[in-house]
């Protein structure tokens, strides 16, 4: 008895070993136990439990982490190990199985300081998540561009190039509203030439200061400008049901070599996002440059064209000069033999200019010695005539009353007669130094009025003797004085008061001093409009005949001796004047 329960003691002892070295083969349990059956069924159990547990540690080994382990009891530490190791285990392949189908939002619950697996498994979500999302950015960025770049190719011009460009950013950016805006070649405006679904602001035009507004203010500081506080009179994002303030705009200038091209607008009921944002940061210089190329197509065609223009003109010109050519040797022959004849003219014309210029030395000498004669010849016939002058009108006046009624207008025929002889020569006098370059005159600053007001003195009781209103009007916009030759003038308008009240039977004689109209000619004078007055005599007699003019107010004309006759005068007057 004591061997077999020695034998027992050796099995149970094996058994033990085999299961502290982890050998959890299938054993015999032997018959007959005893009192070791129990000792022998809960070693069975053991062996069991443990190899239970290690076909479910090869499982989660080889990746399945869907098996359950249940522990055997609330004691049972390796099995509660087993089955929290499971569990994590499956919840980390479960956010691998979320991360794999792109979710990277999950993260596995870190156990404590030690849990280097979820730690290591969330800095791969996160590492994962930024990569993947940096990939998209710039797939994104880069689909973008190269779908602008698309709408941007061939030839195109300012106003297709801003139209496509506006139109493709505004749908791929989510804005609802756009414009773009280029520099004009000349000044500090910026021209709008494309827009999107966009009305024009309040009280703006389609141009644009530098330094103006959100626009003018990205231009001069060459910046991109993000406003999220938009005013109410912004312009609106409109739609056929009703409009709204956008709640982000952003300004974004476009330049090329420091250089401003333009500035872009958009509109958006969003925020845009930093990688719209770098978008348009990425885009601006290549749409600059675009421009540019538009800009120089256009102005390379437009020389194009001119050149084309100036070609055919030249060719035009070619032909025609050509056939002057032919023309030219035509008359070159001809003027050949024309200057043969022009050589005999030449001597011909020479011998009578010889001539002529004696005469004219002749002519100038006798016209000289004439107004010499005639100024000395008036002074000698004035020294008597004005004794003459004096004894009539002493005798006229009849003091002494000696001479009878007949007798004294005869005295007064005699003065009359003699002051019109006075005049005359005067007049012979002043022709004389007119015609030989002495005439003297002398500026001054006179008023207007005191000339009005002599003009009224002087011919008043001419004009009512004839039963003649007179009429004397200056406009209100001229100056209070002027500057000419008081003596001069008087002696003008004595002379064409005296014509107006001569020639005038019945009627009106009107004096106006006025500005002159703009398109007045005084260009003999040398005056302007503006910084000269006229005086105009106008009246109702018989006037002065159209084919008359021309021929009257040149320098020592006169009319035809019948006029004369009829009214009186020598008709030196107007000449003098």
């Amino acid at each position: 008895m004591l061997k077999k329960e020695m034998d027992m003691i050796e099995r149970i002892n094996k058994l033990l070993t085999a299961l502290v070295e982890g050998d959890l083969s299938s054993r015999r349990i032997p018959k007959d136990l005893g009192e070791f059956e129990e000792t022998f069924s809960l070693l069975a159990q053991a062996n069991n439990s443990l190899k239970g547990m290690a076909q479910q540690a090869n499982q989660i080994a080889t990746g399945n982490y869907t098996a359950d382990i249940s522990p055997r009891s609330d004691k049972d530490e390796l099995g509660i190990a087993m089955q929290k190791m499971t569990a994590t285990l499956r919840k980390v392949g479960n956010v691998a199985e979320a991360v794999a189908d792109g979710n990277y939002d999950l993260q596995v619950a870190i156990k404590g300081e030690q849990d280097l697996l979820a730690k290591s498994v969330n800095r791969m979500i996160t590492t994962i998540g930024k990569t993947i999302t940096e990939n998209k950015k710039q797939d994104w960025l880069k689909t973008g561009q190269n779908e602008l770049n698309d709408k941007m190719r061939g030839d195109q011009d300012e106003t297709i190039l801003a139209r496509n460009i506006i139109t493709h950013l505004a749908k791929y950016l989510g804005a609802q509203i756009g414009a773009l805006y280029v520099t004009e070649a000349e000044g500090d405006d910026l021209k709008l030439v494309g827009s999107y679904a966009f009305s024009k602001r309040k009280n703006l035009n389609e141009r644009i200061k530098i330094g103006e507004g959100l626009v003018g203010q990205a231009a001069y500081e060459k910046e991109l400008i993000s406003v999220t506080n938009i005013p109410e009179d912004y312009s609106r994002i409109g739609s056929a049901i009703g409009d709204a303030i956008p709640r982000n705009v952003v300004v974004s200038p476009f330049m090329m070599d420091d250089q401003l091209s333009g500035v872009i607008e958009f509109g958006a009921f969003k925020e845009f996002s930093d990688a719209e944002m770098e978008l348009l940061n990425t885009t601006m210089e290549n749409i600059a440059v675009n421009f540019t190329t538009a800009k120089a197509n256009a102005k390379m065609k437009f020389l194009l064209e001119e050149t084309q223009l100036q070609t055919e003109e030249l060719e035009s010109q070619q032909e025609e000069l050509r056939q002057s050519n032919e023309a030219l040797e035509a008359q070159t022959e001809e003027l050949r033999h024309a200057n043969e004849d022009l050589e005999t003219q030449k001597i011909e014309i020479e011998r009578k200019n010889t001539e002529v210029e004696e005469k004219v030395e002749e002519l100038a000498i006798s016209s000289k010695y004439k107004s010499e004669f005639l100024a000395n010849m008036s002074h000698e016939l004035r020294t008597p005539l004005n004794s003459l002058l004096l004894l009539s009108g002493s005798l006229a006046k009849n003091k002494e009353g000696n001479l009878n009624e007949e007798q004294v207008k005869s005295a007064a025929i005699i003065q009359s007669g003699g002051n019109d002889l006075l005049n005359l020569i005067n007049e012979i006098l002043d022709l004389s130094k007119i015609e030989a370059g002495m005439m003297d005159v002398e500026f001054k600053a006179i008023r207007l009025q005191e000339v009005a007001d002599k003009l009224e003195r002087d011919f008043k009781h001419m004009c009512k003797d004839k039963g003649l209103e007179l009429k004397i009007q200056l406009a209100p916009n001229l100056p209070d004085t002027v500057s000419t030759d008081q003596n001069r003038l008087g002696q003008i308008l004595k002379n064409l008061m005296s014509n107006a009240i001569k020639f005038t039977k019945e009627g009106s004689i009107t004096v106006d001093f006025s500005q002159p109209a703009d398109d007045v000619n005084l260009f003999r004078s040398g005056l302007a409009p503006e910084n000269a007055f006229a005086i105009a005599v106008m009246d109702t007699g018989i006037g002065i005949p159209e084919e008359k003019k021309k021929v009257i107010f040149e320098a020592f004309q006169q009319a035809e001796g019948g006029t004369a006759r009829e009214y009186g005068g020598t008709g030196l007057g107007l000449s003098i004047s």
